[in-house]
C-alpha cells in the first residue's frame, strides 16, 4: 500500500484585496470550506482569514492536483459568498492568483 502526505499552506485574496470577509460571518465561510475540503476526500488542518484573504492548511489526496483543488475551491466558495450577500455585501470575486507551499 502506498502512502502520501501532501500538506499545503494555501492563501488566496479577494479581488483588488477588498476587505470583504467580516469576523461576524467568517465562521460560516469556514464551515463551507471545511465541507468542500471533506467532499474532496482531503483534510483541513486549519483555516483562518483576514478581511481580504484566506489561509488554509490542507492535506490533499494524491488524485487531485493543487491547481485543480484551488480552482474548484475558489469557484465554489465564490458562489457561496455571492449567494449570501446579506453576510458579505462587498464581495465581488477572488483574485486570479494564489500562494501555496508544501
Amino acid at each position: 500500500m502506498s502512502y502520501t502526505s501532501c500538506i499545503y499552506h494555501i492563501v488566496f485574496r479577494t479581488k483588488r484585496s477588498q476587505p470583504t470577509i467580516t469576523e461576524t460571518y467568517e465562521r460560516e465561510l469556514f464551515q463551507y470550506i471545511f465541507n468542500f475540503v471533506r467532499s474532496k476526500g482531503c483534510h483541513l488542518y486549519r483555516v483562518n482569514s483576514m478581511p481580504d484573504h484566506v489561509h488554509l492548511l490542507v492535506g490533499l489526496v494524491p488524485n487531485i492536483s493543487l491547481s485543480d483543488f484551488v480552482r474548484e475551491l475558489k469557484s465554489a466558495s465564490s458562489t457561496f459568498l455571492t449567494s449570501h450577500r446579506q453576510w458579505f455585501p462587498f464581495y465581488e470575486s477572488w483574485g486570479k492568483e494564489y500562494f501555496a507551499c508544501s
